[in-house]
């Protein structure tokens, strides 16, 4: 493990893949909203380096992960103004939809429709095509429809290994645009 203090406000902490699978159990299972995530990244910050420490409380400090090719970057920021404000852009809720081929995904766009986004990205790793949106609406009905034609993942991790490893198709407005030409 590696720190790397970046201001008084920001730390990285570089994990490789070893320590990433004794800490949280897997890349996969980092998710950075949930308590226990976090308090073992505090924890870890303070058993690797007590003097270089945030004045971290819980609930206003930003954690990011980021994969790397071996292990991964978590990035801590302190986070500043008002909590309210915070805790409503964290209502946003990431989707990722990945079909196994072109096909798959052409035949979901009928169900696709009803779905409501304020953001959506299309990315392929060759074969595969993978759908992410970002939406606070309740697409629960919608969702429940595409299990037939795709695989559903709900951890924002999951987007940012497909934006950091797969190629992208198209990074605006993709979900419009799917279903407007099929």
């Amino acid at each position: 493990m590696k720190i790397n203090t970046m201001r008084d406000d920001k730390i990285e902490l570089y994990l490789s893949d070893e320590e990433i699978e004794k800490i949280f159990g897997g890349y996969d299972l980092i998710d950075y909203d949930a308590p226990e995530c976090r308090i073992k990244i505090h924890s870890l910050l303070l058993s690797a380096a007590p003097c270089t420490l945030l004045p971290l409380n819980c609930d206003r400090v930003l954690i990011e992960v980021k994969p790397k090719e071996y292990g991964c970057t978590i990035t801590l920021t302190k986070i500043y103004g008002s909590p309210k404000k915070y805790r409503q852009s964290a209502k946003m809720k990431t989707i990722v939809f990945v079909f196994e081929d072109s096909n798959s995904m052409i035949a979901s766009t009928n169900c696709m429709k009803a779905l409501k986004a304020e953001k959506s990205e299309l990315y392929s790793n060759g074969k595969e095509y993978a759908l992410i949106i970002i939406s606070n609406r309740e697409n629960k009905k919608t969702i429940a429809g595409l299990c037939e034609y795709c695989t559903i993942k709900l951890r924002r991790t999951e987007a940012e290994r497909i934006r950091e490893y797969w190629q992208p198709v198209c990074t605006s407005k993709a979900l419009e645009k799917l279903c407007e030409f099929f």
